[in-house]
């Protein structure tokens, strides 16, 4: 027993067994007997590392469980680049939905990985954001098909993407999915969840129906529904609103008791969305992070190729949940025009033949800009001027302009002209999304007679029939 306790890892520092658990001395010096600094003051003893975050107090004032988290007790860097580059790797060329049907899902879930993916000169994140703002206006043309569950998506996405889900290109969201959850019969978590993380106003009835939700949701394959509602309730009561804190504290009680070893490939998701859950509240003390982050840890989960297993994985390997998002990293994106280089456009309509014109607006914009952005900036500008769209293979040509709609009967459709200081008018027959505009450059919307066989401007008019013909 000679060896034992006497401050020197006779067994290695890799196996400092011989040195653990050890009663200290006042002569012991206590950085050469407990690694890591693992060190109880009140019984004067080292801890093990298995002791930290187990869930168990092994130390009267309780340092072994506090600020746990999946990195304090297990390395998961190689885990993290893995999974993000899954992400990435998914991705595809040559497409315009390069990001597949889990765009908004992929955006957050790169976001709680690292933020800097949005940063304002990251083309990753450019990228998403464009792909997210194409799609989501294909969807709100019809927005039958857009799910209340599927709006709760979005939002998230657009808050990580630093696109203002309130002021959405003419569309707020926040109050879309506040007006769809205060009259289903049925609240979403998830719904409540990106409301609340959106700064949208919280209600009693919101805590009523997390409440309900929890207590009515009582299968073990509602679990994740009912880790859902207690992230929700965390939000709220993050905010002080409306939350009784033994309610809370109840809720999270409960998800502590999920098992963690019946190695069931679904209960890998749920101890994965538990722990986003414990990331973000704190009432995690008793949690056991040690046995839950192995859970996470295990090789088949952290190579699955299913995306559920990498949406809910990657966050926490990050020590970040869904309660982590938000837009607070958007302030230097918000300010970035009012920083960038600006040029002068102008923008004009016509209407029929003859080219009468109606009225014209001279602006400035930021480099970089495409023709929808100028026409976006312009009905900010003049609440008179309003502009339709049509969206065709994901991109919004213009279909109405303050009133005046496309008629296939009388043949008199909107076009799009650019005309510029060395080139005359000439007809453009691509979205105003794939349009960049310089310095000084004029465009026209045009509203008159199809003219499909010879425009006089250079184009077949080929694009635009199949913009008609196929909307």
């Amino acid at each position: 027993m000679r060896y034992v306790c006497d401050s020197d890892f006779d067994c290695g520092r890799e196996d400092p067994s011989d040195e653990m658990n050890c009663r200290l001395t006042t002569t012991t010096p206590r950085p050469a007997t407990c690694i890591k600094g693992y060190y109880c003051p009140n019984t004067q003893s080292c801890l093990s590392q298995t002791q930290i975050c187990d869930g168990e107090i092994d130390c009267p004032s309780s340092p072994d469980e506090k600020d746990c988290s999946v990195t304090k007790v297990a390395n998961v860097a190689s885990a993290k680049l893995h999974c993000i580059n899954w992400f990435m790797n998914r991705r595809k060329k040559n497409t315009i939905h390069k990001w597949g049907h889990q765009l908004h899902r992929t955006a957050v879930a790169l976001y709680l990985a690292d933020e800097n993916f949005f940063a304002v000169d990251n083309v990753t994140g450019h990228e998403i954001r464009y792909e997210l703002t194409i799609r989501l206006l294909s969807k709100i043309k019809s927005r039958k098909s857009l799910r209340t569950e599927q709006l709760a998506l979005y939002v998230h996405a657009l808050l990580v993407s630093c696109l203002n889900p309130r002021h959405f290109y003419g569309h707020d969201l926040v109050s879309d999915l506040r007006r769809r959850v205060n009259f289903s019969k049925y609240a979403s978590p998830l719904a409540i969840l990106a409301l609340c993380n959106a700064g949208a106003p919280m209600y009693q009835k919101d805590v009523d129906r997390l409440r309900e939700i929890h207590t009515s949701r009582h299968k073990p394959y509602w679990t994740e529904v009912q880790v859902l509602a207690t992230m929700a309730l965390s939000c709220i009561a993050s905010r002080n609103e409306y939350v009784r804190r033994g309610d809370l504290h109840t809720w999270i009680n409960l998800a502590k008791k999920v098992p963690l070893h019946d190695g069931n490939e679904t209960n890998r998701r749920t101890v994965a969305l538990v722990i986003q859950m414990m990331l973000g509240t704190e009432y995690s003390t008793g949690f056991n992070w040690t046995a839950a982050v192995e859970v996470i840890k295990d090789p088949s989960f952290v190579s699955s190729s299913n995306f559920l297993d990498k949406y809910y994985l990657t966050p926490i390997l990050n020590n970040k949940g869904l309660t982590a998002i938000n837009n607070k990293h958007c302030g230097t994106f918000y300010n970035y025009e009012s920083n960038m280089k600006m040029i002068v456009v102008r923008y004009t309509v016509w209407a029929k033949e003859g080219a009468s014109l109606e009225k014209s607006w001279r602006i400035e914009i930021s480099t970089s800009s495409t023709l929808y952005d100028v026409i976006l900036k312009v009905q900010k500008l003049d609440s008179t001027h309003r502009v339709k769209f049509n969206v065709v293979d994901g991109k919004p040509y213009v279909k109405s302009v303050t009133g005046l709609d496309e008629d296939p009967e009388t043949d008199y459709f909107w076009f799009t002209y650019e005309r510029t200081v060395t080139k005359d008018l000439q007809l453009l027959e691509d979205s105003p999304v794939d349009i960049i505009v310089e310095d000084n450059d004029e465009f026209i919307l045009w509203y008159r007679k199809g003219i499909w066989n010879d425009d006089g401007s250079g184009g077949s008019g080929e694009a635009l029939v199949k913009k008609v013909i196929f909307p």
